[in-house]
């Protein structure tokens, strides 16, 4: 399993260690000067594009194979650290990272000068080495996602289908340009899916063409631009197809021409890496991969028109091993050591400026020198008394949002609603009427941005009114969640990523979150009628990550219950030495632990997580290596619409492993097929994370009692058509190792062989939805498969 490395490194850079291990020549750059570029020029601008590889795993923290390890104990890339141990910042070299899938909206990740954070890919090493030789403005600009195809997702405007015969003698065409689906047999009828060859390059290329439209916004001060060059690392997915690996060649070569047409560049250079674990003479799809990238190097003499001005880095004796599939482990010195290369490659191609010249060795460190903020902002100030939350907002006119796909509804609601608001639990809006928030499950959540920002060594107490109007019982959740707008959230055409819903949270050091319960009326247990405050504490440190940002706070409804809020308040004051010693004890524990995100429909979103989490509790006695159980389940949703939500419910939680369980609701509204493709990209999105995947087939419908069932008579029943044609389909994507498989579907199926009364004790009266007898089977056989991917087994 993946681990969160919780320990703090320091990098003590003594003299005598780094005489001990010989510098390579491409760690022979000079420290940044500090300087800003001469912006009278026009900003220098090199795009990389490619997968997951490109968007960089290189790890920064941690023992060998991190970044700071390397520094600290191998004396390597001494350029990143200046003479007190801080990582160093380039003035003149801009870092831009963009991303989107398909070609949907843009969320960026990256606007700042060039420096170290988070995790690392080759830009590193690219931006030094060729902001080293420009005295103009640079800016390295990344737009990419992982688990993308030259020979299909990423391949560009104007190519060409092609047939390809396989090892079994069946023939497939693949489309062109814009073609639809992925390829198809010889013969048939290609049926359309909800993505085109091609479909990535458009989305990459639009997102990169939005940043330098709004050049300022990305590189303050600039006007102008030129397209330098292009940087291209892929091939992982290609080379697992012996169709678009054989293929690999000729689209690459109509990449490099297309990407100087659409950008208008017809001089920019072009460079080029191979995949990490391939040797030169290999004869599988990494073997013409890397066949393909030697072949367009100006140098091969195969291109006369790439002659000077394309070149390529042969990448396995750079590579410390593991491979791109695996994102080389997350081993930093790969990234630095290709990403140097790169920069090198395209020096020599600008020919600007002669080789850099040998830095001079840092001074002896402290083993005490810590790793500092290039700029730590000013201190918030900490307010003593409530901060302004827009309480009206929970009205239409006001300042909440919905995060996801939730929507609430203001108004009047009967009776249970009136008794509330009579006995003065809800406030009515002067000239607005009786209005309030209401929410009706997980995913119907509010959030809102105040202008008080985050600040240091304080407490905030987030606290709420929650009121179950249902008389549901047990009340099924819901929280409070605080925390800051990231700079680098970038608003997108579909969604208001400006506000980061979900993400940047701070990690509550207290919570009260009494249960609003409701019981008979005269029952001397019935203590809250209903409603209750929740209360969640916060307390900052010395140098909080997210310091001087907007706060933000978020409001989680309930889940299958009308759920309305009032009374929200935010208090801030500063916080004792105890609080600050308390809250870093938690953050350290709350951080080793794993974490699981079940992503699915509404069988997860209705219990499913809650049942695991308690399972998992009797198996494992440390609460340190207890995994946290995250609910990413969504009523309605299946996996075609659930690729929409990946990054945000799912990503943005940084999970060691999630599940995978639809087919409930895309037994109706999708073909077995799209199904499947759905899946797929699903899991590689998660693989190109590092995150280990389970995949947990639908449970059984109940075809009495399901509304569907007559309609699937025809086809042999509705849960014995979602067994054939999408169980088998979801089985059919496990592999046993990096793909496992939890099935439900035929274990509750073989409970009902036992009993067939069980039939009506584990699925609800609705034919579909769990009872908790269902979700107690679920978890029981749930969890143990997630301890095996925990435990590596």
């Amino acid at each position: 399993m993946m681990k969160r490395n919780t320990i703090a490194m320091y990098l003590a850079l003594a003299a005598m260690s780094l005489l001990a291990v010989p510098a390579s020549a491409a760690d022979q750059l000079p420290g940044p000067d500090g300087k800003a570029a001469d912006m009278s020029k026009p900003v220098q601008v090199y795009i990389l594009l490619g997968q997951s590889n490109m968007l960089g795993f290189g790890k920064v923290k941690g023992g060998d194979g991190s970044l700071e390890h390397a520094v600290k104990e191998k004396g390597l890339y001494s350029y990143l650290v200046d003479d007190e141990g801080n990582w160093t910042e380039r003035q003149d070299v801009r870092n831009v990272r963009v991303m989107g899938s398909g070609t949907g909206g843009m969320r960026g990740f990256n606007n700042e000068w060039m420096t170290i954070t988070g995790n690392i890919g080759p830009e590193i090493g690219i931006g030094h080495h060729v902001g080293h030789v420009t005295d103009a403005p640079v800016m390295i600009l990344k737009s990419c996602i992982g688990n993308r195809g030259l020979g299909w997702d990423l391949l560009p405007p104007g190519s060409e289908g092609f047939e390809f015969t396989d090892d079994k003698g069946v023939t497939w065409v693949h489309p062109g340009y814009k073609g639809s689906p992925e390829r198809w047999e010889k013969g048939t009828e290609p049926k359309r899916i909800n993505w085109y060859a091609g479909m990535q390059y458009d989305g990459d290329i639009a997102r990169a063409k939005k940043v330098l439209a709004e050049l300022d916004k990305y590189y303050p001060g600039a006007k102008e631009y030129e397209i330098k060059g292009f940087f291209w690392w892929q091939g992982d997915r290609d080379s697992r197809s012996a169709a678009l690996s054989n293929r690999y060649e000729k689209n690459l070569v109509h990449l490099i021409k297309q990407l100087r047409k659409d950008f208008n560049a017809p001089h920019a250079k072009f460079v080029c890496a191979s995949l990490g674990q391939t040797e030169k003479g290999a004869t599988d799809g990494g073997g013409k991969i890397l066949d393909a990238i030697l072949a367009v190097d100006g140098k091969s003499r195969k291109y006369s028109e790439f002659k000077g001005n394309v070149a390529s880095v042969y990448s396995h004796p750079l590579s410390k091993g593991s491979s791109s599939g695996s994102h080389y482990g997350g081993n930093a010195e790969t990234y630095m050591n290709i990403g140097e290369a790169m920069g090198e490659a395209m020096v020599k191609l600008l020919k600007d400026k002669p080789a850099a010249s040998v830095s001079k060795l840092p001074k002896n460190k402290s083993a005490a020198s810590a790793l500092k903020s290039p700029k730590d902002k000013p201190l918030a100030p900490a307010s003593g008394a409530s901060v302004t939350i827009d309480e009206a907002g929970f009205e239409a006119d006001g300042t909440w949002k919905f995060g996801q796909t939730g929507a609430g509804v203001n108004g009047f609601f009967g009776k249970p609603h009136a008794d509330y608001i009579n006995a003065g639990l809800i406030d009515p809006v002067p000239g607005r009427g009786i209005n309030f928030a209401y929410n009706n499950g997980p995913q119907h959540d509010m959030y809102q941005v105040l202008e008080a920002t985050l600040a240091a060594n304080t407490t905030y107490t987030l606290s709420i009114v929650a009121i179950d109007t249902t008389f549901a019982n047990p009340f099924p959740g819901g929280k409070l969640r605080l925390g800051y707008v990231s700079e680098s959230s970038t608003e997108t055409e579909d969604d208001a990523e400006t506000d980061a819903y979900g993400l940047n949270l701070l990690k509550p050091t207290k919570v009260v979150n009494p249960t609003p319960f409701n019981d008979k009326k005269d029952d001397p247990e019935n203590l809250t009628d209903g409603f209750a405050t929740w209360m969640y504490t916060f307390t900052t440190g010395d140098k909080p990550v997210g310091l001087g940002q907007k706060l933000r706070i978020e409001v989680l409804g309930g889940g299958k219950v009308q759920t309305i809020f009032d009374d929200v308040r935010l208090e801030a004051r500063a916080a004792t030495p105890a609080e600050t010693e308390s809250a870093a004890r938690a953050a350290k524990s709350t951080e080793a632990a794993p974490v699981v995100v079940m992503l699915g429909d509404s069988t997860t979103d209705g219990g499913m997580p809650q049942a695991v989490q308690k399972q998992l509790e009797k198996l494992i006695a440390s609460e340190h290596q207890r995994p946290k159980v995250i609910n990413a389940g969504k009523g309605g949703d299946n996996a075609t619409n659930a690729l929409e939500r990946l990054e945000k419910d799912v990503l943005a939680h940084k999970p060691d492993i999630v599940t995978v369980s639809f087919g409930l609701n895309d037994v109706y509204w999708c073909k077995p097929d799209e199904f499947k493709a759905s899946l797929t990209r699903i899991i590689g999105t998660l693989q190109d994370a590092n995150i280990q995947v389970l995949l947990l087939t639908s449970t059984p419908f109940n075809n009495e009692r399901h509304g569907w069932g007559k309609k699937f008579e025809e086809v042999g029943g509705l849960d014995e058509y979602m067994d054939t044609e999408l169980c088998e389909k979801m089985r059919s994507l496990a592999d046993g190792k990096e793909v496992l498989l939890c099935d439900l579907h035929a274990i509750f199926k073989a409970e009902f062989k036992k009993d067939a009364d069980l039939i009506n004790k584990l699925i609800s009266t609705d034919g579909v939805h769990l009872t908790a007898e269902g979700y107690v089977l679920v978890a029981k056989h749930v969890a143990p498969n997630i301890l095996k991917l925990l435990n590596g087994k």
